[in-house]
Formats: C-alpha cells, structure tokens, sequence
C-alpha cells in the first residue's frame, strides 16, 4: 500500500497553555507511542493534517514520519489512532500517532463501501446501511483502504452480515459474525409516515405511581353491606334517676315537730 509522508517537529513543553501557543502556530498537538516505547511529543502541520484527512485512506494509511532536527523520528511508519475535533469549530485539536511494526498485525477499522444496486431497491423497497466500519486485523502492509461489499442480490426484507462478506487475504474480521451491514426494506406510505410521526410527537400517558405499603380499601357492594349489618339495633339506654335518700323514721313516743306545733 501507499504511504504518505507526515511532517512532524518536536516540543518540549506540553500542558494547556503551550498547546494554545502551538494551535494559533498554526500547528496541532500531537503525541507518538507505540508498544514498548516512550512517548514523544510532536506537533503537526495543520495544512499537511488536513490534506492526509481529506483523502479516503487518511484514516488508514500508513504515514512516514518527516522530522524536522530528529533525525531517529524520520521514516518511522505511524498510524492515526485518534483524532480529536472541536465539536463547534471542528478544527483538530489534538492527534495520536501510533508507531507500527512492519511484522506485527495490527487492529483498525476500515471504511465499508455499498457496491450494485440491490433487486429489493428496483421492487420498491429503501436500502439501509447500518455499519459503516469494520474492525479487522492485519499486518501493517496489508490494510486496505477500504471494503468494498456487494448489495445487488439484497431483496426486500433481507440483510447482509458480517459472516456473509469476503475477505481479502490476510484480512481477519474481529466483529460479530451476525453484525448486520446492510438491508432493504419495504417503503413506508404517506399514511404510515404521518401516523408514526403522530405517535412519535404525542405526549406520554402520565400513571400516577401506586404508594408501596398502602393497602387499597376493599370495594364491597351496597346490597352486602346492609346484608353484613346488624339485623337488631341496640337500644339506647336512658340514664337512670339519682337513687332518694330514706326519710329516717321518728323515734317511737315522739311526735314529728310539726304535729307538735299544730298542738
């Protein structure tokens, strides 16, 4: 395969500020590593960076180290291991380059490319690409730049998987065997649409949540519970007049006061 040449200088110092120094240089910061190495840190042309993104195999190719006063750095083949971007500028903030070894495989995940026109597509139905990268594994020389996969026997209601793709050699699949990577389904009518987008924008039902613990008061039936009445009902008891006092009784031979004053 090709490589593609990385013009790379070396820094000294590394943070937040002096990577703000590099970034309005016109540079992006980056770092190299590899398995049993010492990372350095480099910085990169941002022009160069973006000519190597640009192309199709930018995030697979090879790339040949060009070091600036290092001369150990320059021919050194590298991969883009990870590439940050600004979520709003989308300018590149940072690159991680790992160094490779020509005799040892490597896993990376290469571009697929939907190739013919699918028979399901000339009945009606909607090609959808549900993978768009696959992670192999493969020495350095052998990474493709990208896979191409057939779709032109795909009907309506059938899918591709990974267990149905061909290979290069020296290409091994590190993905599930069942991995869908393309199907065709049937379209959807206006009505359909309209009714999935109704449903989609409706607001949910709101259930009130039942409170753990809180027994639910039994219903019974008016006919039971009169029937679970009393047949009798109890009296209410009046309350009984204070007991009189017994009127002593007058000694005998003794008339009662009044007799005696009638005398």
């Amino acid at each position: 395969m090709a490589k593609i040449e990385l013009k790379v200088k070396m820094r000294e110092k590394i943070g937040k500020v002096p990577s703000k120094r590099i970034r309005r240089e016109g540079n992006v910061p980056a770092v190299l590593y590899g398995r049993g190495t010492t990372p350095v840190y480099l910085s990169v042309e941002e022009s160069d960076l973006m000519k190597t993104l640009s192309t199709l195999a930018g995030s697979t190719a090879l790339l040949s180290l060009v070091a600036e006063g290092d001369g150990a750095l320059s021919g050194k083949l590298v991969l883009l291991k990870e590439v940050q971007i600004h979520p709003v500028s989308q300018r590149v903030l940072h690159v991680d380059l790992y160094e490779v070894s020509m005799d040892r495989k490597v896993s990376i995940k290469i571009p697929l490319v939907l190739q013919g026109k699918p028979v399901g597509v000339i009945a009606g139905g909607v090609l959808q690409q549900v993978t768009r990268e696959l992670l192999v594994e493969c020495l350095p020389l052998n990474i493709p730049q990208k896979i191409d996969v057939d779709v032109s026997s795909l009907g309506i209601g059938r899918s591709l998987h990974v267990r149905d793709l061909v290979f290069p050699e020296g290409i091994v699949s590190k993905a599930d065997a069942d991995l869908t990577i393309a199907s065709v389904v049937a379209p959807i009518s206006d009505e359909e649409l309209k009714a999935m987008e109704a449903a989609a924008t409706a607001p949910p039902e709101v259930v009130q949540p039942e409170v753990i613990g809180k027994e639910k008061e039994a219903e019974v039936p008016e006919e039971e519970a009169e029937a679970a009445a009393p047949e009798a009902k109890v009296e209410e008891k009046k309350p009984e007049a204070p007991a009189q006092k017994p009127v002593p009784e007058s000694p005998p031979g003794r008339q009662p006061k009044a007799d005696r004053e009638k005398k």
